[in-house]
């Protein structure tokens, strides 16, 4: 087993994730009967069309937006790291700009037929045990029962630190430390005297003691499925150094919130003169209105106070006019009376 570890440490390509057997063999009877069957039926006639002509590019590329190749193998759990055991690589294609899976191959090389030889080799030693992990899904009791759900006797749902949910197939009389193991080659510890640690919430129970450890996941009813959290044990010496980090970082982290709390009152303070320099702004162009509009009014009421100083003298004039036509109006009528009563007294 640590040689089949080896081999795929070394076709690693992502530093983030080490695609390793034991999580292939962990993700694979996630899978259905029906799942598992399609899948090695596909690799199965992939892998025979490379073995007939190795130097065939069409045959050793795989476009990930193929229908049929998307539902019976790159939609299935663990399909990825299968195609990084066998050597495949993704890229994509400059031209189209397609996704594809390349088993590499250099066909320029003055030693291509070693190369070419090499490649089939390792490639067909990849598969045979392959083979044999999709079969032994096939013979779990949970491919058995039903072939529409998971192969795995046992469905663990385990949440890892960080918070991703890490999902695994597992025999129902595999011990507990198998777990471990396989969230090992998951999410590896770099100290080697650290270890994980896994819980479950209902019932209440830590199992860290080692008696656990070599129970099954049957006699711990963790069977057919069950949600387990893990979180990591550190030992004396990490602990004072994740002490120290700790430290460190709280410091650091004071700092960032007392920058940002001075970024957030100097942001305040802007928004603040910016708007006491609109507000007097506002305030100015109020008193400019306000001083336009008395502006207005007063040469209106000189206008108007103009033209009542024009026209009043005529009115007086045209006033008088009349008084003194009335009164001599009165004046001939008076005349008149008195000649009238004159000649009646002659009479």
């Amino acid at each position: 087993m640590a040689e089949l570890l080896a081999a795929v440490d070394e076709k690693t390509v992502d530093d983030d994730f080490t695609f390793t057997l034991e999580v292939v063999c962990r993700l694979l009877p996630l899978n259905s009967a029906n799942e598992v069957r399609a899948m090695r039926d596909v690799l199965e006639k992939i892998i025979t069309n490379i073995k007939i002509d190795p130097a065939n590019l069409k045959f050793r590329t795989l476009k990930l937006q193929n229908k049929t190749l998307r539902t019976k193998l790159f939609d299935l759990n663990g399909a990825k790291e299968v195609m990084f055991i066998l050597g495949f690589r993704r890229k994509v294609s400059d031209d189209t700009k397609e996704a594809s899976m390349i088993l590499p191959l250099d066909i320029k090389s003055t030693e291509v037929s070693i190369l070419m030889n090499e490649m089939i080799e390792t490639l067909l030693e990849s598969w045979s045990w392959l083979e044999t992990q999709l079969n032994i899904c096939l013979e779990m009791k949970g491919a058995i029962k039903s072939t529409t759900s998971c192969c795995a006797e046992c469905l663990l749902q385990i949440r890892l630190p960080n918070g991703y949910i890490l999902k695994g197939g597992f025999f129902a009389d595999e011990p507990l430390k198998t777990v471990n193991e396989f969230i090992q080659a998951f999410r590896p510890l770099s100290n080697s005297e650290d270890k994980w640690i896994l819980s479950q919430t209902h019932p209440n129970i830590t199992f860290s003691e080692e008696e656990y450890l070599n129970k099954s996941l049957n006699d711990l009813k963790l069977t057919p499925r069950a949600s387990l959290i893990a979180h990591v044990s550190y030992s004396t010496n990490q602990l004072e150094e994740i002490s120290q980090t700790e430290a460190l970082t709280k410091a650091h982290n004071d700092d960032i919130l007392a920058r940002k709390q001075r970024e957030t009152n100097l942001r305040q303070s802007k928004i603040i003169d910016a708007e006491a320099v609109k507000q007097e702004r506002r305030r100015v162009l109020k008193q400019f209105e306000d001083d336009r509009a008395n502006a207005r009014e007063r040469r209106l009421f000189a206008a108007v106070t103009q033209t009542s100083s024009e026209t009043t003298p005529t009115t007086i004039s045209a006033t008088s006019s009349a008084q003194e036509n009335r009164d001599r109006d009165v004046d001939v009528s008076t005349s008149i009376q008195e000649g009238s009563i004159q000649g009646q007294g002659s009479n």
